[in-house]
């Protein structure tokens, strides 16, 4: 679970020039949130993270996946038109909002967890010292 989260929250999609910027971005989160729901996530799996200090609750705050996919996108594209019409996108949107995943922010632990579980599959290639420099 971490490294999905870590993959919506830092991962960039990275598709060929001829898919169009909407389609990478329902392929991207909308196989992040199907991998999601394939989880079968309990309200004890969240507890257990935030116990073991991987992760810090928001409580009632959320992390809206549309403010994550815009801070993505080039200033040109007109995301809110867009959304308006795409009922994929819309709807990876409002599973995301509406789960407690949404409320949870990384602690130092759980980024370096969820950075190394990506490293080692090969799913990024950054340096950490990139993610420290939010901490310290």
């Amino acid at each position: 679970m971490l490294k999905i989260i870590f993959l919506i929250h830092y991962g960039v999609p990275n598709f060929p020039p001829e898919i169009s910027e909407i389609e990478a971005i329902n392929k991207y989160y909308g196989g992040l949130i199907d991998e999601i729901k394939s989880l079968d996530v309990e309200h004890m799996d969240f507890i257990h993270l935030i116990y073991t200090g991987c992760v810090s609750s928001t409580g009632v705050g959320i992390v809206l996946l549309q403010d994550i996919i815009k801070s993505r996108l080039s200033k040109e594209f007109n995301f809110d038109e867009t959304i308006k019409n795409d009922s994929m996108l819309n709807d990876s949107i409002k599973y995301w909002n509406n789960s407690e995943i949404s409320k949870l922010n990384f602690t130092s632990i759980g980024l370096i967890i969820a950075l190394t579980k990506t490293k080692l599959e090969k799913i990024v290639d950054v340096d950490y010292e990139i993610f420290f420099n939010n901490f310290y």
